[in-house]
């Protein structure tokens, strides 16, 4: 979809198809195995970007540009939880600063994680 981030989605039936787009992650969520506390971040970590990207995509005007930085963030977040869930060897100061760098250079974050 083709969204211009200053005035929002170009009609309600692209408004609707994104925020529909956006509803599997809440419910990949909700699927995901919470066999340890990893798991359990990363579980919840899915749904806020599911949360976050239908806020964002259901937004208007002046509250469009903040729910937008929360979308980038909660999808930079949801890849550090993965990296910790999937690596118990990634080094705990990377994942600290990973957490310090998240609300200021969200994508910048998602770039330097770990795979």
């Amino acid at each position: 979809m083709c969204v211009n981030t200053l005035t929002g989605d170009q009609s309600l039936l692209e408004t609707a198809a994104n925020v529909i787009i956006s509803l599997p992650f809440i419910f990949l969520g909700m699927q995901t195995p919470r066999k340890n506390l990893n798991m359990k971040v990363y579980a919840n970590s899915l749904i806020g970007v599911g949360i976050a990207s239908s806020l964002y995509h259901s937004s208007r005007e002046k509250l469009r540009k903040y729910l937008r930085w929360a979308d980038y963030t909660m999808i930079a977040s949801a890849t550090v939880c993965l990296s910790r869930a999937l690596r118990e060897e990634n080094p705990k100061f990377l994942m600290a600063a990973s957490a310090l760098a998240l609300p200021f250079q969200p994508l910048l974050v998602q770039l330097f994680t770990p795979e």
